[in-house]
């Protein structure tokens, strides 16, 4: 399946997230957590090809975000791993640890 990066135009402190979906228009019905919580207006949210994740609609969330961090996907306001020296699994331990509670791992 294809995937979509969805954001805020103009807003590059708000959060981004990969969402998955046959079209643009169907990706952007998707927005939730943290983009559609600083969303002031509709027309403001941006839908974009993220062509790298496509057919990764099967990760869990732990593993969809190993991607990312690849990519070089940041977590603002947090101490995580250095992408250059940490392993896979020691990326995947730091994440399920912080974020635990919010995904109910």
């Amino acid at each position: 399946m294809k995937a979509y990066k969805l954001h805020i135009r103009d807003n590059d402190d708000a959060d981004a997230q990969i969402v998955f979906a046959n079209t643009a228009k169907a990706a952007k019905r998707l927005v939730h957590g943290e983009v559609w919580d600083n969303l002031e207006n509709y027309i403001d949210l941006r839908v974009n090809r993220a062509q790298h994740f496509d057919d990764m609609e099967n990760l869990d969330t732990a593993h969809l975000a190993l991607e990312q961090w690849k990519q070089g996907w940041i977590w603002f306001d947090m101490d995580y791993p250095d992408p250059d020296d940490t392993p896979d699994e020691k990326f995947i331990k730091w994440y399920s640890d912080t974020f635990e509670e919010a995904y109910g791992r």
